[in-house]
């Protein structure tokens, strides 16, 4: 028993079989182990019984029946204890000692029982629970020379862009969360790990780049008559002074922000930035309401400003869990770095291979045969794991590019007069709220809107990087896309309670010494074994007992001579007989 315990212990509850537990098998146990020490004490107690009325001074014959009690019984033993009276202390001792410990019997089960405790406070792997979660170390829909787009790939990509929107704008503060993992229990874990992501950058281009910023000055005009255009029907053919004196009436005061791509950088930037960019806004926005219907809108141009955000394909590395059904994923690293690159850069609108694939006579593939099956291969952040590589088909990094600048570029116009509000794109609107504020509200100091501007582009890179890693297992090559963790759940975990064992282990060490000590009190007695039921005992009765104690049928009367009669054990020609002692009365 002891050993299955040791076994066990610290371990889940196992599965013995044929329905049976592992309470069920240490009750059995603790049964057998009862028997084995309470039967031989018994035993050991019929001896004593014949050795107590060995000494010299006599017993009451009533302690013969004290002596069948306890053989019987706990409540036996403890009145054996309480009985015995006289000489003979060895004898006394050892009996009165074999008596509680055949007392305590009764109490070795649930002593026993209580060994065992199962505890849910611990976790531990469970057998039957799952842990995964999406990782992307290739983003490729290339295989054997053809590329092919997924119908999701599109919906997947504004769903994103949507999403990093809707939740900037909402209370602007970070609440893109990582990617849940999937997990069939209520906590479970896994190993850092990385994958390929989207990083995302703010730059104030007004502040940085002035001979850039007139570029854009030029564009945000050309942009604004064309909205004007397909939204009013403003054309320039129409600016004689009854037209636009109309739409002056009818759109001031207005505030404008523009969100579009160029087929060039907006800022310099390292050849390594250049290879990674996966798209790049320039924001032009104006500083409060402007006039850009009348001709004063040349002028009024100069109250525009200008960010560029830039979204790059990097490497980004991270540490999951889910504690109580809640995930928490740390970022550990992120790296923009390409380590090998077959394109000039990953950016849509910059590369010229994919600008004159869409502008054949024919359009047959979306990805020319000069990038087909190449691909870039990226940097893991510092401290990954070493050996991971990290690759996009150049293909598929360049259609995911313009399908973002495609989604995400758009004008916004906000007409304070009528509340009015004009928008294209999916990211315009957020960057108006991030910049101007909303109609409650049409003030934003100058250090909010950089802070509401980073949030955005973080919040799109997340949501960009969750939207990589849900893809992750169509990628074609990438067969560790999923990433298996440990589901741990609160299975009873056993523990030995070992103190309660220390009554069974006294019981059965206590047998052994007295069925010892009986052995040895037997031996140099001179007496031999005698058998310790109540037949025997009447037949050791000596004449004179039995006709002292009187009718045997009146078993009353019988018992109370019993108390009065005192015998000794003595050895005649008949063998060894219980013999009546006539004890002197004192006047």
């Amino acid at each position: 028993m002891l050993g299955i315990l040791g076994a066990y212990d610290g371990k889940p509850q196992p599965e013995l079989g044929a329905n049976l537990t592992l309470n069920g098998l240490i009750q059995f146990l603790a049964a057998i182990a009862q028997f084995s020490f309470s039967y031989p004490l018994a035993r050991g107690l019929g001896q004593l019984k014949w050795l107590w009325f060995l000494p010299r001074d006599p017993r009451p014959l009533r302690d013969f029946e004290a002596y069948d009690d306890a053989c019987r019984g706990s409540w036996g033993s403890l009145q054996l204890v309480a009985r015995l009276r006289g000489s003979g202390m060895q004898n006394r001792l050892v009996t009165q000692v074999a008596a509680l410990i055949l007392s305590s019997a009764i109490l070795s089960g649930p002593f026993t029982q209580q060994a065992l405790k199962f505890d849910t406070t611990t976790l531990s792997p469970s057998p039957n629970g799952t842990a995964t979660l999406n990782k992307v170390s290739t983003m490729s829909r290339s295989a054997n020379g053809v590329f092919r787009i997924e119908d999701s790939d599109s919906i997947s990509m504004r769903s994103a862009l949507f999403h990093a929107a809707q939740a900037t704008t909402s209370r602007f503060r970070p609440n893109i969360a990582p990617l849940v993992p999937s997990c069939t229990t209520t906590t479970c874990s896994w190993e850092p790990y990385t994958t390929l992501g989207i990083c995302g950058k703010l730059v104030n281009m007004t502040a940085t780049n002035l001979t850039g910023t007139k570029v854009h000055r030029d564009f945000t005009l050309a942009a604004i008559d064309l909205h004007l255009n397909n939204t009013f029907f403003y054309t320039s053919a129409s600016r004689d002074a009854e037209v636009q004196s109309t739409l002056a009436t009818l759109l001031e005061p207005v505030s404008y922000v523009l969100v579009y791509s160029h087929t060039e950088p907006s800022v310099e930037q390292p050849e390594d930035l250049m290879q990674a960019s996966g798209a790049e806004f320039t924001v032009a926005y104006s500083d409060g309401n402007v006039d850009m219907v009348t001709q004063a809108k040349t002028t009024n141009i100069d109250k525009f400003k200008f960010l560029v955000l830039q979204f790059f394909f990097c490497t980004r590395s991270f540490q999951t869990r889910v504690v109580n059904g809640v995930p928490e994923t740390k970022e550990l690293g992120r790296e923009i770095r390409v380590l090998s690159s077959a394109a000039a850069t990953m950016n849509f609108g910059w590369n010229t291979d994919m600008g004159s694939s869409f502008s054949g006579p024919q359009f047959e593939s979306p990805c020319p045969g000069t990038i087909m099956n190449q691909s870039q291969v990226f940097a893991p952040p510092p401290g990954a794991q070493d050996g991971q590589r990290f690759t996009i088909d150049a293909c598929t990094g360049l259609l995911a590019s313009g399908e973002m600048i495609v989604s995400a570029s758009g004008m916004a116009m906000y007409v304070d007069k009528a509340g009015y509000l004009t928008n294209t794109g999916i990211l315009s609107d957020a960057v108006r709220l991030a910049l101007q504020g909303g109609s409650n509200s049409r003030t934003v100091d100058q250090a909010a809107q950089w802070k509401n501007m980073e949030l955005l582009v973080n919040n799109v890179a997340d949501s960009l990087t969750n939207m990589l890693r849900e893809s992750g297992p169509s990628f074609v090559g990438n067969e560790d896309g999923i990433l298996e963790g440990i589901a741990y759940a609160r299975l009873p975990i056993i523990r030995v309670r070992w103190g309660w064992l220390v009554l069974a282990m006294v019981q059965v060490v206590m047998c052994a010494v007295i069925l010892g000590i009986v052995i040895r009190v037997t031996s140099t007695s001179n007496v031999e074994a005698r058998k310790d039921s109540s037949i025997a005992a009447l037949c050791a009765l000596d004449a004179d007992v039995k006709e002292k104690l009187g009718p045997w049928l009146n078993i009353a009367e019988a018992k109370k001579g019993s108390a009065l009669l005192k015998v000794r054990l003595e050895k005649t020609d008949k063998g060894y007989q219980l013999c009546f002692v006539d004890e002197p009365t004192t006047a």
